[in-house]
């Protein structure tokens, strides 16, 4: 099972699409094209019939991008764009600093001159310190069954849509992907990387029935806050 879902009203991408993300293109962004004394929109969504919510400066360097629709490589996307292949406007997800937003990719281009975004190593203050004991919180709530119980609980951790999909009435645990379960040893550690463009990973470890198992979370932060919401569910996976 894989759950995802992007902020700022990208819908949920199915599993085949995340594959690509992680490597699809240079790893620092500026704007490009926007006169001097304009601004580079970002949008709430992947398109101008989104509100804007923010802006970057004409000569903005350093950005991250987080994903672009359609949810092609980099590599993919020139490759059929030199091919002939007409595409609508392109749409990035991007950040810069608590920027966050949707950008025409138009006005994107490599930062080759700039600093590479560098991926942070495992965050010691701040709020991402704080996210290991956050799903260690939902996994032990998932396990008592609370949010069933109070199912506007389970909103405060994860994107709307992953939560409509987990308290789905399909029989089985949505998560655990099981009709019963027995979980012992739950641990909380940083992904691989800890922290890559803005998106946290983290790595739930647990016995499972005595089968060693892990979950794996992709978190990234609302837009206009501290707080961090799980965008990504992956597994479980056997260990």
């Amino acid at each position: 099972m894989i759950l995802a879902a992007a902020l700022l009203g990208a819908s949920a991408m199915s599993a085949a699409a995340q594959s690509p993300l992680d490597g699809h293109g240079p790893d620092a962004w500026a704007v490009t094209g926007v006169a001097a004394d304009d601004t580079l929109n970002l949008r709430a969504g992947p398109g101008t019939r989104y509100p804007r919510i923010a802006k970057l400066a004409p000569n903005a360097r350093g950005i991250d991008m987080v994903v672009c629709v359609p949810t092609l490589t980099y590599q993919q996307y020139r490759a059929l764009e030199a091919a002939g292949h007409k595409f609508a406007a392109r749409w990035c997800l991007v950040r810069l600093g608590e920027r966050l937003g949707w950008a025409n990719a138009a006005y994107l281009a490599e930062d080759a001159g700039g600093p590479a975004a560098l991926d942070a190593g495992i965050p010691t203050d701040g709020p991402e310190a704080a996210l290991p004991g956050v799903v260690h919180d939902f996994m032990t709530r998932w396990i008592n069954g609370d949010f069933y119980r109070d199912r506007g609980a389970l909103r405060r951790y994860v994107t709307p849509d992953i939560a409509d999909h987990l308290l789905a009435d399909t029989g089985a645990d949505n998560l655990l992907d099981g009709q019963d379960h027995d979980i012992r040893d739950l641990d909380v550690t940083w992904g691989e990387p800890p922290i890559l463009r803005g998106r946290a990973n983290l790595v739930a470890h647990y016995r499972n029935f005595g089968q060693a198992q892990r979950l794996e979370f992709g978190m990234a932060r609302v837009p206009g806050s501290d707080r961090f919401a799980i965008i990504e569910i992956g597994g479980p996976f056997d260990e």
